[in-house]
């Protein structure tokens, strides 16, 4: 019986352990624009565990399976084309190397592939860590209308969750956007077009009500956490196409998506 205890407390540590390392974020890379299309790496990103064969004792790491592909966007923001989906695992707290060496060989795919493409010049990318309202963006959930918006340049832009309803069937996972926050904001140009995205999220934090941007809030007791947000610069490059790829804020049980805003300027 005591045997047959920790036994089951192991596997249930592990269940346990599996719960909290799991998070799933949808990330958009735009790459350039070829024939009035729109070009980017779609990167599905989906935090778990692995395990150390070679650890005596077989404690899970945080591990990550990354799906991605080859997407087409119309000039009106609507998706036209998925390229073939392909799959690596990075057993590693951290995912960056092997994003980058990826977004650099379907890069040099694609530009060799689309002679007259135009590649994105970054502009602008910015931290939000999770406030509804940003420098350049602002989340708004209009609670009447049932409706949600980026705001950009006073213009409300509609977006949804419609189309990550299989998310669903987890628990932590909610498609109310009244419960997403704004992690990070980008700019790309090219030509006549301009690419604004914003990735919402939402996570334990935000259920907990630890993220505030008040500098004068204060723990309620001494379980209570507060996290002060402050919208910042990260360390990143992104001064050309090749130095884009990042490792997007995600929080415990979190899920984060991309967001695109497409203006065509003068």
């Amino acid at each position: 019986m005591k045997i047959y205890c920790i036994c089951l407390f192991l596997i249930l540590q592990s269940l346990l352990v599996d719960a909290c390392n799991s998070a799933y974020q949808y990330k958009i890379f735009p790459i350039g624009i070829q024939n009035q299309n729109i070009i980017t790496l779609t990167v599905d990103i989906h935090r778990t565990d692995f395990f150390d064969k070679t650890a005596e004792f077989k404690i899970p790491k945080i591990g990550w399976h990354l799906k991605y592909y080859i997407s087409t966007y119309s000039l009106n923001g609507q998706i036209i084309s998925k390229g073939k989906i392909e799959k690596i695992v990075v057993e590693a707290e951290h995912y960056l190397k092997e994003l980058t060496e990826v977004f650099q060989k379907k890069l040099k795919a694609v530009v060799s592939q689309n002679k007259n493409i135009t590649l994105f010049n970054p502009e602008y990318i910015s931290f939000c860590d999770f406030q509804k309202k940003c420098n350049i963006l602002t989340l708004e959930n209009n609670i009447k209308k049932k409706k949600d918006y980026l705001i950009y340049k006073s213009k409300k832009h509609l977006i949804s969750l419609n189309a990550f309803q299989e998310f669903k069937r987890s628990a932590t996972f909610t498609d109310n956007l009244k419960a997403y926050y704004l992690s990070s904001t980008r700019v790309y140009r090219a030509n006549n077009i301009e690419i604004v995205i914003g990735h919402v999220g939402t996570g334990h934090e935000i259920s907990m009500g630890w993220i505030t941007n008040d500098p004068n809030k204060k723990p309620k007791d001494e379980y209570d956490v507060v996290i002060l947000a402050k919208e910042h610069k990260p360390n990143i490059k992104f001064d050309k196409i090749s130095e884009t790829i990042y490792e997007e804020p995600l929080l415990h049980h979190g899920y984060g998506f991309d967001f695109l805003i497409l203006k065509e300027t003068k």
